[in-house]
């Protein structure tokens, strides 16, 4: 059983996935060259529909990136 008050796990996990999210959106934005607010609503709409058939939901932010790459390209 993972012990969420051990070195590095001080915050819930919802919160370091956000953290995640948000990170890989800056990421895009930058490397996309577009608004950030732009990257961010798309990625959201993108995670929402994943996340339904997501079985890993560490690998979201890779597969959600890769669509919104593909989605702007």
């Amino acid at each position: 059983m993972l012990d969420h008050t051990d070195e590095g796990r001080s915050r819930p996990l919802r919160e370091k996935e956000s953290d995640i999210h948000a990170n890989a959106v800056q990421r895009l934005a930058r490397e996309l060259g577009l608004p950030v607010d732009v990257v961010e609503r798309t990625y959201g709409e993108v995670l929402e529909k994943l996340k339904e058939e997501a079985r890993i939901r560490a690998f979201l932010p890779i597969f959600v990136s890769r669509h919104v790459k593909e989605h702007f390209r």
